[in-house]
């Protein structure tokens, strides 16, 4: 099974698609969501899209990731 994912895209579906045998889903640009996509052997079991706002708390093992990322290519947190 197939899947793209994508953000920070500007065409957005209202749930994932399955084009050719490959789900396609895209939950816009500017990080405003979050998706999760759940994939069988023979096609898309679930799926799942959440408003980001200021409640949503980092997950703090991906905060390390980040903010390793953002030291070694210095960007201001």
């Amino acid at each position: 099974m197939d899947a793209i994912i994508g953000d920070h895209v500007e065409h957005v579906f209202d749930e994932p698609r399955m084009i050719d045998g490959t789900v396609i889903n895209t939950v816009g640009a500017g990080f405003h969501h979050a998706a999760a996509v759940t994939l069988a052997d023979d096609g898309m079991e679930g799926w799942h899209r959440s408003k980001v706002t200021a409640a949503v708390k980092p997950d703090q093992e991906m905060a390390a990731v980040v903010d390793r990322w953002r030291y070694r290519f210095s960007f201001p947190p």
